[in-house]
């Protein structure tokens, strides 16, 4: 599969998702006024680049990064903020460590290196953060940053390209696998409790 055609199958998975009531459930924090012009802002940017200095900067680059600003301005404390950005920073650092060790040895490539690393970092950031305002952020900054680091590690000459299709690919996966992965969790934890619960009851139950 191309680059590119990853996260518009995802986007479009997305919007079926939430226009069927999953908003609730994978995205509770976030409104739906956000949420809906998150999307329209993808669309209208997807095509749209601009250049500053030596960088090309594409329109998804930019809204991910203006997403990761806002999510994180937006959390409440000095300490929540400085935890959040050391994730980012922390799954920025990993993201490029991952670059380069797919770059060494390619055999650990399972379908694409793009796409390894995205789902590798969006379980690391369900360990690290199960909030889905922070999880949003932290992954917006370890992608962005990454994605940076790698650009500016290879470059020798020229326009430095950020945002491409498959830097969009690895942010849908990696919202996708942290979110659903934080769901799968939570309702496995219930179900623990309800089930734990059931068998305490009939423990009395016997008892009497």
């Amino acid at each position: 599969m191309n680059p590119g055609f990853l996260s518009l199958i995802l986007l479009v998975i997305a919007l079926i998702l939430l226009s069927s009531g999953w908003k609730d459930v994978l995205l509770r924090s976030i409104s739906h006024k956000g949420i809906l012009l998150f999307f329209i802002a993808w669309v209208g940017l997807s095509k749209w680049t601009v250049t500053v200095q030596h960088f090309k900067l594409s329109g998804p680059f930019l809204l991910v990064s203006a997403l990761a600003v806002c999510l994180w301005l937006g959390t409440e404390g000095a300490a929540a903020k400085l935890h959040a950005l050391s994730i980012g920073l922390l799954l920025g650092s990993f993201h490029f460590l991952l670059q380069e060790l797919f770059e060494i040895d390619p055999i650990l490539i399972v379908s694409r290196a793009d796409v390894d690393i995205a789902v590798l970092v969006g379980l690391i950031t369900l360990v690290l953060q199960r909030s889905v305002s922070l999880q949003l952020a932290c992954l917006s900054i370890g992608l962005a940053t990454g994605t940076l680091y790698g650009v500016l590690f290879r470059h020798k000459t020229g326009i430095m390209t950020l945002g491409g299709p498959s830097f969009q690919d690895q942010w849908w996966t990696a919202v996708f696998v942290s979110r659903c992965a934080t769901v799968l969790m939570q309702e496995a934890a219930n179900g623990v409790k309800v089930l734990s619960q059931l068998w305490a009851d009939k423990r009395k139950g016997w008892r009497k």
